[in-house]
């Protein structure tokens, strides 16, 4: 980055743009590792907590989880203004430290394929009957696995808001728009719906899930009760059938959330014009940033409080605080996984659609 900024771009201001970058993804990174890691405070009290029953654990995962999203946001909107100040206010700094959050993209493709492969790993384990240090190993390898993927779900969450940054400040100067008047009913109306969108759009994709959720147990139910032989293990379950359900039904269930995405802006920007457009971008990247977060961490945070009873550290599997942080997990599998991604998704389309819709509105 240093020899580009300074051979190819004659700019050593472009340098330390950058590198304010980079320093605001690995303060997301480290964050979402304290917050979900095997050793930090909140994953252990979480699991203490578990001992209270499911409701304290999560109350706890939840506390913990709103606390995450604090220093991630504050490490990227004080880059972005760095950035802008060393630059001398000069737009393409905010570009070149958005492109310097992905120059660690290797490691994070590496991390995130890590959790993947030892889940996997401690599956094929717990199929196999496999138990003792091996399968307390595999359990601990699963919990790091966990607090990698938050890793790289909290880099592509501090990256995203970046690019968000990026897109609509592209459509700001694209638009010719040098100033907002906070006065106008039509911005603040428009500011307030956008801070307001990912609400809906996160409860759409988390019933989903827990829709999905209950046709997979009718199903698993209506082949335990027909199927002869298979509660005994004599006979082969319909995995086809369960697989075709929650793929037909995720299908389906998007239809709505990304009709969302889409027609709001649209709406917005031939009603109101493109400064309130330009709000709405405003809104959602501030309010889908920190959703963002909070979805992703929370979720890791309870899964590890059940990796911790699962590895000895804290209990033992089976035992009621076990039972415990497996209701706290099913709760935060749907955040970590679906929601948290969804926001993510939501924002970055957002801008792209706003974008695209912009030459129409001149």
């Amino acid at each position: 980055m240093f020899v580009l900024a300074t051979f190819m771009m004659n700019d050593i201001r472009l340098f330390f743009a950058g590198g304010f970058g980079i320093i605001a993804m690995l303060s997301a990174t480290f964050v979402a590792l304290y917050y979900t890691g095997l050793t930090g405070r909140p994953v252990r009290q979480t699991a203490e907590c578990s001992k209270g029953g499911p409701a304290i654990n999560i109350i706890t995962g939840l506390s913990f989880g709103l606390q995450s999203p604090i220093l991630p946001i504050v490490a990227v909107v004080a880059s972005i203004v760095l950035a802008y100040a060393v630059s001398g206010g000069s737009p393409y700094a905010l570009i070149v430290a958005n492109v310097s959050t992905d120059i660690i993209i290797a490691f994070i493709m590496a991390a995130d394929t890590f959790g993947p492969i030892a889940d996997n790993a401690n599956g094929i384990a717990e199929m196999s009957g496999i138990s003792g240090e091996v399968g307390q190993t595999l359990e601990s390898l699963d919990a790091v696995g966990n607090t990698m993927k938050a890793a790289t779900k909290a880099y592509a969450m501090a990256s995203g808001t970046y690019t968000s940054f990026a897109i609509f400040a592209t459509f700001f100067a694209a638009a010719g728009v040098t100033g907002i008047d906070v006065t106008n009913p039509y911005a603040l109306a428009a500011l307030f719906v956008g801070v307001a969108l990912p609400f809906p759009l996160a409860s759409l994709t988390i019933s989903a899930t827990a829709k999905g959720a209950f046709k997979m147990v009718d199903e698993v139910r209506r082949q335990f009760r027909e199927i002869i032989g298979l509660r005994e293990g004599k006979s082969i379950p319909d995995y086809a059938k369960c697989i075709d359900i929650s793929t037909k039904f995720a299908l389906k269930q998007m239809v709505l959330p990304g009709l969302l995405v889409i027609a709001v802006p649209v709406l917005v920007g031939f009603l109101f014009g493109p400064v309130a457009l330009g709000m709405l971008l405003v809104g959602a990247t501030a309010s889908s940033a920190m959703l963002g977060f909070f979805f992703n961490n929370t979720g890791a945070l309870l899964d590890n409080a059940k990796k911790l009873h699962e590895t000895g550290l804290c209990g033992m599997k089976d035992s009621e605080s076990h039972k415990a942080s497996v209701v706290g997990d099913t709760v935060g599998d749907p955040l970590k996984d679906v929601a948290g991604p969804s926001v993510l998704i939501f924002m970055k389309l957002l801008g792209m659609t706003a974008l695209l819709l912009l030459p129409a509105l001149l």
